[in-house]
């Protein structure tokens, strides 16, 4: 069971949504909104309740009020959110864009599991990110090479590469350890032999 944490700005719409997606796969809400609570808000964070409290029974929920002009104090509040041992759900839809950036950088510094989704304003759509995408780690010039030909061929075997790159064995297998530690890179077995696959954010760097 994961946590669903929400930005909720005016409109109650989209945390709604999240909820209505998610309502069997959570046991716990989490309502960020920015202070002071405009009328608005405060209207909409009502509507909220209200329907959790009648079609999500049993469901806690948490309201955190940050102010976001103080970008530092909300960080580290929003940063308490998360815990090692949840997974989260973060829906980042509505709300302050502020507010939302403060709780993207909380959110990524907690290396919090889960993952992050943008429901698009026009109601066409939802995007789903990893968190890991906002902490792309760094890479060594012979990483990168070894990388881009993984990429630009799609699947490739140990044996293919270390011939494409002209490097030895060990080296070779040593960098790709560090791939796979990063998440750049997955293995997999195609008819006894193991081939190489960059991974979708490894295809962004490159």
């Amino acid at each position: 069971m994961r946590v669903l944490v929400a930005t909720l700005g005016f409109d109650e719409k989209f945390a709604i949504r999240a909820l209505m997606r998610h309502s069997d796969e959570i046991r716990k809400v989490v309502i960020v909104i920015a202070e002071p609570v405009e009328e608005r808000a405060a209207k909409a964070l009502g509507e909220v309740e209200k329907f959790i409290k009648l079609y999500l029974e049993g469901k806690s929920v948490e309201v955190i009020k940050v102010d976001p002009s103080s970008v530092y104090d909300a960080i580290v509040k929003l940063k308490n959110i998360f815990s090692a041992y949840e997974e989260y759900i973060v829906n980042i839809s509505g709300g302050m864009r502020a507010l939302i950036v403060e709780l993207l950088i909380a959110f990524t510094l907690s290396r919090a599991r889960g993952i992050i989704e943008i429901e698009l304003e026009n109601f066409r759509g939802l995007i789903s990110l990893p968190p890991e995408m906002f902490m792309l780690p760094p890479l060594s010039s012979e990483e990168y090479k070894i990388l881009r030909e993984i990429v630009s061929r799609g699947r490739v075997s140990p044996r293919e590469l270390i011939k494409a790159l002209d490097i030895p064995r060990s080296t070779f297998y040593k960098y790709m350890r560090n791939l796979v530690s990063k998440k750049l890179v997955i293995t997999r077995k195609e008819d006894k032999r193991t081939v190489y696959e960059a991974t979708k954010i490894a295809r962004i760097m490159v």
